[in-house]
């Protein structure tokens, strides 16, 4: 039992020797981990059914409850997707806040999707975009502990080593993808969705920051062809720019992909990804011997030897 372990339910400090908070009757829990309110939270700001919380929190951090029960949680935790009390002051100056920085180029369904993600607001549509335009009236394997089944790319130079990679994690494996067949290449245009995706990142996100870099070489501020400008750039925005990467990665994967006339299955990237179950498809991660993920890691840090 750690020294600041405190109750799920109201977050009171406990003494080390309780095991459970006197005024709930609720277990305590460890530094470090996430507590039953921060996954539901987490799960209910990403926009997941009711019915896919469950999944999830049963799967993927053995929290097994009733529908009733989660309602009950969610009500204790003040968390509604009704339209009542919404406060439109406090949407407003957090749209205002987004479009002061990078999300000055989101549409109305990316601003709602990344109120409800980053600020924890839930608001209707409609209000959403009629206060954006009241406000600018202008208008990886380690992490994933395996490998794809198979992989597809073109035959960028970039890619070899990803193809090589690839083949060597499957080679012995049984299947009829195993080995050399665990690659293929393909022409450019079969990757046409990731494609439009990234000129999507583009519109939507990337520009305000290749915009920013403009201005500070226009003014003098920012020479691009001296390194110690370069290095100090890096030194103060990296950390900053990776944060906005990750939190765009974040409102795309629990974005809602409707149906289509095309091969597109309708869901949430992340639930798609997670509960493939759900969906009529199965998990085809397979498991890579840790001996060869660290050989590829020591051949990627020195390909020369």
């Amino acid at each position: 039992m750690a020294d600041n372990g405190q109750c799920i339910q109201c977050g009171e400090a406990l003494e080390d020797f309780f095991n459970f908070c006197p005024e709930y009757g609720r277990s305590v829990t460890q530094e470090g981990e996430m507590t039953e309110r921060e996954i539901i939270e987490m799960y209910f700001y990403c926009g997941f059914t009711y019915s896919c919380i469950l999944q999830l929190m049963s799967k993927y951090h053995n929290i097994n409850m009733s529908l009733s029960t989660l309602k009950r949680r969610l009500q204790s935790f003040n968390l509604a997707r009704s339209r009542d009390a919404i406060d439109v002051d406090q949407i407003r100056k957090a749209i205002r806040k987004e479009m002061d920085g990078p999300g000055c180029l989101f549409g109305y369904r990316f601003m709602w999707h990344s109120l409800r993600m980053g600020h924890g607001l839930t608001a209707p549509r409609d209000l959403v975009q009629r206060l954006m335009k009241d406000i600018d009236p202008d208008d990886c394997v380690d992490e994933n502990e395996g490998c794809p089944l198979i992989v597809q790319s073109d035959c960028g130079t970039e890619n070899g080593n990803i193809a090589a990679a690839q083949c060597y994690f499957r080679v012995d494996a049984t299947d009829e993808y195993a080995g050399e067949k665990a690659h293929r290449y393909g022409e450019s245009k079969r990757k046409q969705r990731i494609e439009a995706w990234w000129s999507c990142f583009k519109k939507s996100r990337s520009s305000w920051w290749i915009n920013l870099f403009k201005d500070l070489m226009d003014s003098g501020q920012f020479e691009y062809g001296n390194v110690i400008h370069k290095e100090c750039m890096w030194f103060c925005l990296s950390d900053i720019i990776q944060e906005d990467l990750n939190y765009t990665r974040a409102l795309w994967n629990n974005h809602y992909i409707r149906s289509s006339r095309h091969e597109t299955v309708p869901g949430r990237p992340d639930e798609l990804y997670y509960l493939p179950e759900c969906h009529d498809s199965e998990d085809q991660k397979q498991p890579v011997n840790a001996e060869k993920l660290n050989e590829v890691r020591l051949h990627a840090a020195d390909p020369v030897n």
